[in-house]
């Protein structure tokens, strides 16, 4: 896939995806921006949005740079920044 973007010249693509896919674009330096909504719903239990991506401490932790905030109805739609180093493939 990643292939086939690059010789498609795409040089942004929107990827929904489940824990492990974006977790593993996110550890191979492939994701530059997460969006997440939130919706003031409880479920209870539920499934990881992220998968094991290697951080073992506090110190190793991912830090992200919200860029937009913006309320849709009663959800939000929260714009993150990854960190250049991630970007890089740097953990």
């Amino acid at each position: 896939m990643i292939e086939f973007v690059n010789q498609a010249g795409f040089n942004r693509v929107l990827v929904e995806s489940g824990p492990t896919f974006g977790s593993a674009l996110l550890a191979a330096g492939l994701i530059d921006e997460v969006i997440l909504y939130l919706a003031p719903t409880i479920f209870g239990n539920g499934t990881n949005s992220i998968a094991d991506i290697g951080i073992k401490t506090i110190t190793d932790r991912l830090d992200l740079t919200l860029v937009v905030n913006e309320a849709i109805g009663s959800d939000l739609k929260l714009t993150y920044q990854v960190p250049a180093k991630v970007n890089a493939g740097v953990k």
